[in-house]
């Protein structure tokens, strides 16, 4: 019962979104108005509007997809260096956190993106430029009602503004490239 998607709707990441106490993050592509932010992916997850992947195969000459699907992985691996320091060098990652508070991981996790940051601050590459306390889950935070957070849920896993993201993605890289 606890596939891919099962585990992956009860993520935390998702259940503060649903629940309330992660920040929508509005933004604009191509006058078009999005509700919430999203996470660069690789092909193995489902079309929701908040995972964006790769393009699997664009045509030769199509210099739009081409230029998005390079934008795209080059940040993609950017973040996965990151986290392989975590796992690598610093062992931090590689064994389970279990016995662990959130918070507790959310200190660490923190700390070593601070640390990866100083490392390659001098090559301008810094992931989180400053740490935010103030932007820490509290106990106070907002929770939305079932209802609320069903239609979160609904809007999350929605396909169809998984493909107008990545289309607007894809022109807006385009157009400001030339």
């Amino acid at each position: 019962m606890n596939n891919d998607v099962n585990v992956l709707r009860q993520s935390p990441i998702f259940n503060d979104l649903k629940s309330g106490r992660a920040p929508d993050v509005p933004f604009v592509v191509n006058n078009v108005s999005y509700k919430r932010g999203y996470y660069l992916t690789d092909g193995i997850y489902p079309q929701w509007s908040v995972l964006i992947k790769s393009i699997k195969n664009s045509g030769m000459n199509d210099h739009k997809r081409i230029l998005y699907k390079t934008k795209h992985e080059a940040a993609r691996k950017y973040v996965e260096r990151a986290f392989g320091v975590l796992k690598q060098k610093w062992k931090i990652i590689k064994y389970p956190a279990r016995g662990m508070t959130r918070s507790g991981l959310s200190d660490i996790m923190y700390t070593c993106l601070i640390l990866h940051n100083i490392i390659i601050h001098d090559n301008g590459n810094a992931i989180s430029p400053e740490f935010f306390p103030e932007e820490q889950h509290r106990d106070d935070d907002p929770v939305r009602t079932h209802q609320e957070s069903m239609q979160v849920t609904q809007e999350i896993i929605d396909g169809t503004t998984h493909l107008s993201l990545k289309a607007d993605l894809v022109k807006h890289l385009w157009n400001n490239a030339n």
